[in-house]
């Protein structure tokens, strides 16, 4: 119920932006879990304890099917933060809200800066 309320939403917030002149593109934000390697295996083997089925990647599939279908343009920022983590953290881990770092918020602004060049959705300055 809860992604065809997502898609539901999403679509309605595309048609109403589009309808305005404006182009409309998805940003998925993955959680700490996906993206740090130690902190997703903790909440993989948390989850399956409790007997839940449960898979890191889940999220990015599936939008990127809707976005697909949709064509809608998405920009995943798990790959962008993923890379970073193995240098370093991309998310604050001293904060209980996972906030990005800075390393993670330069990763997430470069792959924004270049995915909207890409697609012609915005001007971009460097």
């Amino acid at each position: 119920a809860a992604w065809r309320l997502n898609d539901a939403l999403l679509l309605r917030l595309a048609r109403e932006v589009e309808a305005d002149g404006a182009k409309f593109a998805v940003c998925l934000v993955p959680h700490l879990w996906q993206v740090d390697e130690g902190s997703g295996s903790r909440f993989l083997s948390a989850a399956r304890a409790a007997g839940y089925d449960v898979g890191l990647e889940a999220p990015s599939r599936r939008m990127a099917g809707f976005s697909k279908k949709h064509k809608i343009p998405l920009l995943d920022f798990t790959a962008p933060l993923r890379a970073v983590s193995k240098d370093g953290m991309a998310y604050d881990q001293k904060n209980a809200f996972a906030h990005w770092s800075p390393l993670g918020v330069s990763a997430a602004s470069q792959a924004l800066a270049d995915f909207l060049a890409a697609r012609k959705l915005a001007t971009v300055n460097r």
